[in-house]
């Protein structure tokens, strides 16, 4: 089957989603919603084709006989998200289809994946594959979005208790990959599964790396400039996704990340690397 959508379309639909959207800026009575800056090229010979703003998808034949889409949820540089149900149970699930072929830290049914992604700390991935030279992968869909939705859908400051069930959920997460690090940590990449009791589980695992015995590996990935540390740039450290946890819990505290000016936009990445190298993050 086919479906068309406009391009960074879901704005304001709940659901998994790939880098998009970012927090409001200035007080959480502002409803912008300016995505976060590109951070990773976006192409690819099998990729589906873009015109005009509008993005025309066609499931590959055995995979669109056993799911349906119904719309796109999110839109990054190496693949779009789309809410799908499967035909045979009415079950729905979120698929990502990728514009470049994924490289994957561990294979899906290995020992080794089910002891770094433990169900309970990340997303659910039900199946992976390549079908007519379409990369996709079919993972669980949580109604409820991202930490960034739930961020910029309130009015009203986050409780202490909050940000500490936040800090104790994502902790929780990184601690259960360890040496696995996940190398892209933000807010629109932290599902939401349930808001009480707070829930959230990983996803995104394009730039994940395992570490091993290493302290560091070069990433010729890059993940979103504005929470990488200061020379994170290329490098992929385990303190890099703790550094990203507190960027992100400072911009559930104030509504909007320190590196967006106050009509939502982003700094480039250019002045965010030269901010992080000589000063202290503004608050």
């Amino acid at each position: 089957m086919s479906a068309r959508t406009r391009l960074d379309g879901a704005g304001g639909v709940p659901g998994t989603r790939v880098d998009s959207g970012a927090a409001a800026p200035g007080t959480r009575a502002d409803t912008s919603s300016a995505a976060a800056p590109g951070t990773r090229a976006d192409h690819g010979d099998d990729a589906p084709t873009a015109l005009d703003g509008f993005v025309h998808l066609r499931l590959p034949p055995k995979l669109d006989r056993r799911y349906s889409l119904i719309r796109e949820l999110g839109r990054g540089g190496e693949a779009s998200v789309w809410l799908a149900e499967r035909r045979s149970s009415g079950g729905r699930v979120a698929m990502k289809v990728f514009h470049v072929p994924p490289r994957y830290v561990f294979e899906l049914a290995s020992a080794e994946h089910r002891r770094h992604f433990r169900p309970e700390h990340t997303v659910a991935i039900y199946e992976r594959g390549t079908e007519h030279g379409i990369a996709y992968e079919v993972m669980e869909y949580c109604p409820l979005g991202t930490l960034h939705d739930l961020n910029i859908s309130r009015n009203r400051p986050f409780s202490t208790e909050f940000l500490t069930d936040v800090v104790r959920e994502i902790s929780s997460a990184l601690n259960s990959m360890h040496p696995v690090v996940h190398g892209d940590l933000k807010p629109s990449n932290v599902l939401v599964r349930s808001e009480k009791p707070l829930d959230l589980v990983l996803s995104d695992f394009g730039l994940t790396v395992d570490l091993g015995s290493r302290t560091h590996r070069t990433n010729h990935g890059r993940g979103s400039v504005a929470y990488l540390p200061p020379g994170g740039l290329g490098r992929v450290r385990a303190s890099g996704d703790w550094w990203a946890l507190g960027m992100t819990v400072l911009e559930l505290l104030l509504g909007r990340n320190v590196f967006q000016h106050e009509d939502g936009t982003w700094m480039d990445d250019d002045t965010i690397t030269e901010n992080l190298a000589v000063r202290p993050v503004p608050l």
